[in-house]
């Protein structure tokens, strides 16, 4: 089945639609046939939350270049 909802039918049938967040993921809402908003579980919520916007001191940790040794040549 679909993951995309019309948002009148998406109000009509919440329960139905919270019930496939839980058993198939995410869920689309459309208003006038264009994609608006999302339905998830507060599990996934969370995981994207927490990836937000890192420090600076969490960029240099986790860079891919740490532990490289540079050569900068000054002239």
């Amino acid at each position: 089945m679909s993951n995309r909802w019309k948002i009148s039918e998406a109000k009509s049938k919440f329960s139905q639609v919270i019930d496939k967040v839980l058993n198939e993921g995410p869920q689309i809402i459309t208003r006038n046939k264009v994609d608006t908003a999302v339905i998830l579980t507060i599990k996934e919520f969370n995981r994207l939350k927490s990836k937000g916007n890192p420090s600076l001191i969490d960029l240099f940790v986790n860079s891919p270049v740490r532990g490289l040794e540079l050569e900068i040549k000054r002239e």
